[in-house]
């Protein structure tokens, strides 16, 4: 069972969500698309502390 990580980012100006997993010597990504409203107020929230 893989352990997978989601990370909020910024990329151009725009809030991204990526969903991935790995290993020490590979990464896999498994989504990546443009950051929903809620976690975008996640991302702002989690900066402000």
């Amino acid at each position: 069972m893989s352990v997978l990580f989601t990370t909020l980012r910024f990329l151009g100006g725009m809030v991204v969500s990526t969903v991935h997993t790995g290993t020490s010597s590979r990464i896999h990504v498994i989504t990546f698309r443009k950051a929903t409203r809620n976690e975008e107020a996640i991302l702002f929230k989690n900066l402000q502390d």
